[in-house]
């Protein structure tokens, strides 16, 4: 049954090429589709890259997040702050002073760890993410 079917579709569409008849390309049609090809690169080539975080807006970044490390390594942390609260404003919000740098605290080892991490994770990344976009 299926050689039948076979047989039938060949007929079928030997009529629909025969009806069609030979057609073929104009005299110039390969230059025609060159000349497409090479706009299209030139389109392409013309595309630059711009990054969607520009360079600016990563160094303000960069300064919030060092800020806010240097916020955590020198404030002292009280567990008990809501002891501490009242509804005196000046207790809310006392007065800030810089904070020596010849103290001699420590860094917490979980911050060194975290930060290690951080700095491997995104050594690795970076060359196999320019890998990707290079290919």
């Amino acid at each position: 049954m299926k050689e039948h079917e076979d047989k039938i579709w060949d007929e079928v569409s030997a009529k629909i090429l025969q009806k069609a008849g030979e057609k073929t390309p104009p005299v110039d049609f390969t230059q025609l589709v060159m000349d497409k090809i090479e706009a299209e690169n030139i389109i392409q080539s013309v595309t630059t890259y711009k990054p969607l975080i520009s360079k600016n807006v990563w160094g303000v970044i960069a300064i919030a997040v060092m800020m806010t490390i240097a916020y955590i390594f020198y404030i002292d942390i009280d567990i008990a702050i809501l002891d501490n609260i009242s509804f005196n404003p000046e207790s809310l919000f006392p007065k800030w002073e810089v904070p020596s740098l010849t103290t001699n605290k420590v860094i917490p080892k979980p911050m060194i760890y975290g930060v290690v991490i951080l700095a491997l994770l995104v050594a690795i990344e970076i060359p196999l993410l320019k890998r990707k976009f290079l290919k």
